[in-house]
C-alpha cells in the first residue's frame, strides 16, 4: 500500500503527521495539484483531524489516518471513476476531509474527491462520516430530489443525519442562534417536523406510518456546509455531506395534527422581516408522512435503527432561503404558529 505523509506546522506542536491514502486526485498531475492545494486550505483543520482520528480528549495527541490507495481517474470537476463503484478507501478519504472541514470550520472550494455517482455511493460516504463523528443522531432531514434527476439517481428523496447536540427546542418562543458555515453555504427552511415513537418490523405504508408518529411540530431546518457549491453538483454530493444539514429548530406543536389538513396548511418564511415565499405541502410528493415512510425504508436498507424520539425534518415547504450571520428567519404555519432563529457564524461566541 502506498501512503503520502504530509507535515503541518502548528502552534500546538512542531509537526502533526497526516498520512493520507487512496485519494484519487493523486493519479494525474492535475489531480496532484488539486490535492496539494486542498491540503493547504485545510492546514487549520489538523486539530480537528486529531479529534476525528485520534484522542478526542487530547487534541494535541493526534493519531495518523491510514487509508488504502486505489487507482481511479480524475478529470476536474466532472470526476468519474474507472469502475462502476468507487473503492471503499475512496469513501474513507472523502468522509475524513468533509468531516475535518466541518470540525475545523474551513471552507472547501471544490468537492474533495471523486463526485459520487449514485445515492448508494453518497450514503457510503455519509455512513463513514457518521462513524467517524461519533455523536448521537437525534433526527434526520429529508429533502426532495429534483424531478429531472429522479431517473438518474433512482429515488425521489435524500436524507442526512441531524445530530442531537444541534437540535434546539424553541417551542416557548425563544429565538436561538444557530451556527452556519462562513464561507460556505447557509440557508433556513420552513419544515414540518415529525417525531417517531416505538416501531416494529412490519412494512409500513402511507397510512400505517402515522401510527408510529407521536408528535408533529412547526420547525426550521438549518442547511449549511463548508462546501458552498454543495447544491450544484446533484443530490449525491448533497447527501454525502450530511445532506447539507447543520441543525434543527423545534417550534410549537401542531394541535390535533391527526385530524389537521397538513397538506393544505399555509406556510410562509421571512428573513429579517421580509416575507420571501408562501406555500403549502401540496407540491411535496406524498407530504410529510411520505417523508417519514421514505426514511424508514431507506435507513432499514442501510441497517440503521430509528429509536423512539427521533425527529424527521420532512422537507422544505417554501424553498431554500439563504441566510447570513446576523440575520433572522421566521416561519409562520397556519397563520399563527411561529418558529424563529438567528444565524451566527460557526465558531463565533453565542
Amino acid at each position: 500500500m502506498t501512503r503520502l505523509t504530509v507535515f503541518f506546522d502548528t502552534p500546538a506542536s512542531a509537526a502533526t503527521s497526516l498520512i493520507v491514502g487512496c485519494l484519487p486526485l493523486l493519479f494525474r498531475v492535475r489531480g496532484a495539484i488539486y490535492f496539494i492545494s486542498l491540503l493547504a486550505k485545510i492546514r487549520s483543520v489538523n486539530r480537528a483531524l486529531s479529534i476525528v482520528a485520534g484522542d478526542r480528549n487530547n487534541i494535541n495527541s493526534p493519531a495518523p489516518i491510514f487509508l488504502p490507495l486505489t487507482p481511479v481517474s480524475y478529470i476536474g470537476q466532472q470526476e468519474r471513476v474507472t469502475d462502476n463503484m468507487q473503492a471503499d478507501g475512496d469513501f474513507d478519504a472523502i468522509a475524513h476531509i468533509l468531516l475535518a472541514a466541518r470540525a475545523g470550520k474551513v471552507a472547501l472550494d471544490d468537492y474533495p474527491g471523486v463526485i459520487p455517482q449514485s445515492m448508494a455511493e453518497a450514503y457510503a460516504i455519509q455512513d463513514k462520516a457518521i462513524a467517524l463523528d461519533g455523536r448521537r443522531i437525534g433526527g434526520w432531514k429529508v429533502g426532495r430530489i429534483a424531478p429531472h434527476l429522479v431517473d438518474q439517481y433512482g429515488d425521489t428523496r435524500l436524507t442526512g443525519p441531524i445530530f442531537a447536540d444541534e437540535i434546539v427546542d424553541a417551542s416557548d418562543g425563544q429565538v436561538p442562534e444557530m451556527p452556519v458555515y462562513v464561507p460556505g453555504f447557509a440557508a433556513a427552511e420552513a419544515e414540518i417536523l415529525l417525531c417517531f415513537g416505538a416501531m416494529d418490523a412490519r412494512d409500513y405504508d402511507i397510512k400505517s406510518v402515522r401510527d408510529v408518529i407521536v408528535d408533529v411540530r412547526a420547525g426550521l431546518e438549518i442547511a449549511s456546509s463548508p462546501f458552498a457549491a454543495i447544491n450544484t453538483h446533484g443530490p449525491a454530493v448533497t447527501a454525502s455531506d450530511y445532506g447539507n444539514n447543520k441543525g434543527l429548530v423545534l417550534g410549537p406543536r401542531i394541535p390535533d395534527w391527526r385530524n389537521a389538513d397538513l397538506i393544505r396548511m399555509p406556510v410562509e418564511l421571512a428573513i429579517d422581516g421580509v416575507r420571501l415565499h408562501q406555500a403549502t405541502m401540496e407540491t411535496m410528493l406524498d407530504g410529510p408522512f411520505g417523508s417519514a415512510l421514505f426514511l424508514i425504508r431507506t435507513l432499514r436498507k442501510r441497517g440503521i435503527a430509528i429509536p423512539p424520539g427521533t425527529w424527521v425534518s420532512a422537507g422544505a415547504i417554501t424553498g431554500i432561503h439563504e441566510i447570513a450571520p446576523g440575520q433572522r428567519a421566521d416561519a409562520l404555519f397556519d397563520g399563527h404558529l411561529r418558529v424563529s432563529c438567528a444565524a451566527r457564524r460557526f465558531g463565533a461566541a453565542a
